[in-house]
């Protein structure tokens, strides 16, 4: 099984987006990664994120957006987190603002691993009040445990 706590790591986390627009957001999560060593191709990777967005939202609901890629701009499975504390509107499926947005991004050859971990992420942020609590966090490392703790980790 995949974990996504084995992904997610502090410096992957920004606790306040400043950002109020859906790109603007999705640009400010992703520049989280910039200088990652997993990341090839910054700008290819935000413009493969703006097409699958365009396919349709990935407001899931409960305040939570998935922005995702399968793109080989990445070398390896990465995830950011962004906290935005007013929300973001996204066209969530609820229709509620986003104040979650994960960046996802895995190398097409990976697509079953990513597949799999973008299924636990949704799951994750669906139960054990689980979006409270990172949005509750009060550190980047905070945020972390709690995907840890869900995890049982």
């Amino acid at each position: 099984m995949f974990h996504v706590s084995e992904f997610l790591r502090p410096d992957r986390v920004k606790l306040t987006l400043e950002a109020v627009r859906k790109k603007e957001a999705i640009k400010e999560v992703a520049s989280i990664l910039d200088g990652d060593e997993a990341v090839l191709d910054r700008e290819q990777f935000l413009k493969e994120i703006f097409q699958r967005e365009k396919v349709e939202t990935t407001g899931i609901g409960n305040g939570v957006a998935i922005p995702h890629a399968r793109t080989d701009a990445v070398g390896d499975l990465v995830i950011s987190v962004g906290r935005s504390a007013d929300g973001v509107d996204f066209g969530a499926v609820d229709g509620k603002p986003v104040k979650l947005i994960f960046v996802m991004g895995t190398p097409k050859a990976n697509v079953t691993k990513y597949l799999k971990l973008l299924a636990q992420l949704s799951r994750l942020v669906r139960s054990n009040g689980c979006v409270e609590k990172v949005l509750n966090a009060g550190t980047r490392q905070d945020v972390v445990d709690v995907f840890r703790e869900a995890e049982g980790l």
